[in-house]
């Protein structure tokens, strides 16, 4: 596989693609490079799962005029144990199911 080939079958940057390519075939038996996306160690997992994700994609489809405030209130509404606040500007999600 060329590098342009994998770079759009890995939805990476080129040059990263060349550098995983050069470390492959400098130890083709290390382990495979992998994409790293937003794995700060220490950082909780996310307390949404896919139950979440439908419930907002069912909702958003039914009002395509919705807020952001209007779905979170439609999540801690359908999911009492769900606690939600507001950090620095940010929404962090805590809560389990």
């Amino acid at each position: 596989m060329k590098p342009k080939q994998a770079v759009i079958a890995a939805n990476v940057n080129y040059h990263t693609a060349r550098k995983w390519k050069s470390a492959q075939a400098g130890d083709p038996e290390g382990k495979i490079p992998t994409k790293m996306t937003n794995k700060t160690p220490g950082r909780p997992a996310s307390q949404l799962n896919d139950v979440h994700k439908t419930h907002l994609v069912d909702f958003l489809d039914e009002d395509p005029t919705a807020t952001i405030q209007d779905a979170i209130e439609s999540l801690t509404t359908s999911f009492g144990n769900l606690q939600i606040k507001k950090i620095k500007g940010c929404l962090v999600y805590e809560g389990r199911v």
